[in-house]
């Protein structure tokens, strides 16, 4: 079946691209975010992706691309994220933007906050471009959140932002959205730690 084809019908093979959740707290690994055209992988596009690499908790690396949807983006992403159509016009597409971000990936654990939507995202494209690559253990600073911080209207990404402080920080803007969550994810882990 063509890649074109199975993107239409909606059809992957998600068995082979699983991901385990990592359960204890690490001090290396990568934040993760994308923005996107729409909230379903199999209906929309990345648009942005962000990512921090951390060695005991010290950001030593980072990736940020903009990628080519090959599709409109609506008034209502772009009021959201800031990213315009003439942004990505230049951009590389998926295909050779997802082998770039999963080098720099590697074998690390990834943290993402509302980690399924970002997984997702990464997995499907996977499928669809056919590459294997190994995926570390991802943690979930959105579950983390929910643990360890009570005092918060909600668990979203700008309150918990506006909670550590950290607005000079945009929000929808996927290194930014990195680096606010690896933030978080210390945060979390020193609350962990004074238990």
């Amino acid at each position: 079946m063509k890649r074109q084809e199975k993107r239409k019908k909606g059809y992957y093979n998600l068995s082979r691209y699983n991901y385990k959740l990592g359960k204890i707290f690490v001090t290396d690994f990568v934040v993760l975010d994308f923005e996107t055209t729409g909230l379903s992988p199999f209906l929309s596009n990345i648009i942005q992706i962000g990512a921090v690499r951390y060695r005991n908790f010290e950001a030593t690396n980072q990736l940020s691309l903009f990628v080519n949807p090959q599709e409109f983006i609506t008034a209502y992403i772009t009021n959201l994220t800031g990213i315009r159509n003439e942004d990505v016009a230049e951009a590389p597409t998926i295909d050779s933007a997802l082998p770039e971000l999963l080098r720099f990936l590697g074998s690390d654990t990834i943290i993402a906050h509302n980690a399924p939507f970002d997984m997702k995202f990464l997995l499907v494209n996977m499928e669809r471009l056919e590459i294997e690559a190994p995926i570390g253990e991802v943690i979930d600073t959105l579950w983390l959140s929910q643990k360890y911080i009570y005092d918060v209207p909600d668990h979203k990404l700008p309150t918990l932002k506006s909670y550590l402080h950290l607005d000079d920080y945009a929000s929808h803007e996927a290194l930014a959205d990195c680096y606010v969550t690896g933030a978080l994810y210390k945060y979390c882990y020193e609350r962990y730690m004074d238990f």
